[in-house]
Order: C-alpha cells, then sequence, then structure tokens
C-alpha cells in the first residue's frame, strides 16, 4: 500500500533517498533565510518537479495560496494600517515559509510507498527506531481518519448535533485512538519490522542521473545560504 494510494504516472521519477535529502534541504535553507526571492525559487523549481512526477493536482491550491500571501506580504501590507500588519504578518510569513515545505512533503508522500519510504531510510542510516515509529504513524493517522468518518456517519444517523455531537463524538473517538495504537504496533511487529537482521525488499531502488543532480543541488543550496549567513 503506498502512503498516499495509487504512486502516479509522471514524466520522470526520482530515487527516495534524494526526496528525502531534497525535503531536508528545503526545510534548512527557507528557515535560514529571510530572502523572498529564495523562498520564491524553492516553491517554483518544487512546483515544476511536482509537476514532473505527476502530482500537480495535489499542490495546485498550495501554490494558489503562496501566490495569494504573497500579494498580501509585498502589496497591501504596505498601504495597510500598522495594527492590521502586525497582526496578520507572522501568519502570511508561516504560511510562505511552509509553502516550500508542504510541496517538497507531498512530493515524497504522494509517490513513496511505505516499503519504499523504509528501504529508503535504512540506506541513509536512519536509526531503526525512528524508522519503526514513523511507520507506524503513517499507518496510524489515516486509520484513525477513517474512524473518525464512521463515528460521525454514525452520529448523522442518530441526528445528533451541537454539544452532543462533540460529547458523543470525542470519547468513541479517543478509545478507538488507543485500541488503533496497539493495533497497528502488534500487526507491525508481528511483520518483523524489529528483527534485528537485514530486510529484503522485491524492489530495489537505485540512484539515477538525475537523483544525483537534485542531491547535489540540495548540499549546494544549504551550503551557499549558511556560508552566506556566516559571512
Amino acid at each position: 500500500a503506498y502512503i498516499m494510494g495509487v504512486i502516479p504516472n509522471g514524466v520522470i521519477k526520482l530515487d527516495d533517498r534524494a526526496k528525502i535529502i531534497l525535503l531536508l534541504s528545503t526545510s534548512i535553507c527557507v528557515f535560514s533565510t529571510g530572502k523572498y526571492i529564495v523562498v520564491t525559487a524553492f516553491t517554483v523549481i518544487l512546483m515544476l518537479l511536482s509537476f514532473l512526477l505527476g502530482i500537480g493536482n495535489k499542490i495546485f491550491t498550495a501554490v494558489l495560496n503562496y501566490a495569494f500571501v504573497s500579494i498580501i506580504e509585498y502589496q497591501l501590507f504596505p498601504i495597510m494600517p500598522e495594527v492590521l500588519v502586525a497582526n496578520f504578518n507572522i501568519l502570511i510569513v508561516t504560511v510562505i515559509k511552509l509553502t516550500p515545505c508542504y510541496l517538497a512533503a507531498q512530493m515524497l508522500i504522494q509517490t513513496t510507498s511505505i516499503r519504499m519510504l523504509m528501504q529508503a531510510l535504512e540506506k541513509i542510516k536512519f536509526p531503526k527506531a525512528l524508522i519503526i515509529a514513523l511507520v507506524i504513524s503513517m499507518r496510524y493517522f489515516p486509520a484513525l481518519k477513517e474512524e473518525r468518518h464512521h463515528i460521525s456517519d454514525a452520529l448523522k444517523l442518530r441526528n445528533i448535533k451541537g454539544i452532543k455531537k462533540i460529547k458523543f463524538a470525542l470519547m468513541p473517538l479517543m478509545v478507538s485512538a488507543s485500541n488503533t495504537a496497539e493495533e497497528l504496533s502488534q500487526a507491525i511487529i508481528a511483520r518483523g519490522i524489529d528483527n534485528p537482521a537485514k530486510r529484503t525488499y522485491e524492489i530495489q531502488s537505485s540512484i539515477q542521473v538525475i537523483d544525483v543532480f537534485v542531491i547535489g543541488a540540495s548540499f549546494l543550496a544549504v551550503l551557499y545560504l549558511l556560508i552566506g549567513n556566516v559571512l
């Protein structure tokens, strides 16, 4: 099963290790610089990569939001009262900073299976305890979301509304959250994820030329910005 359904067919394919490094480098770069042009450059590049990977429809709304808040930040804020600017500036800047990270995360989530993600993390020597926790989390939240929909449907059938809806939804959801976590932990351990022996995979990933380019560009971007901040 893939993290978010079926992997789309894109013009290009990236190795999962390249996508992980791209996500990390994007997060480091956008939060280590205050230059809008740098954040915008990352946003545009990640948007183009997303379309080439076949997930353009998944990130279209995020790109529109980025354009909208950018207009507010650089066109409307200069002519707005300072009181309004002070109240909304943190929110606007947060959206601008998080958009590239969101795009990089969507590239990883939408185009990677859990098995392939585990393989990539193992190849880059990610701690096994964290891999187990990450895999459980990725299984947990979709299962919990599905359970929430079941509870919501049950409340609608009983015509429960208002404060009562919160009351009758919260307790079953909390019980379900606890049970789901326990069941997922047992299921994943039963599959031998904590086995100290080296795991084997049906599909072996390999680094291609485009992956080398993406990884190299990611490292160069981080070095450039970090050195620039020091100097």
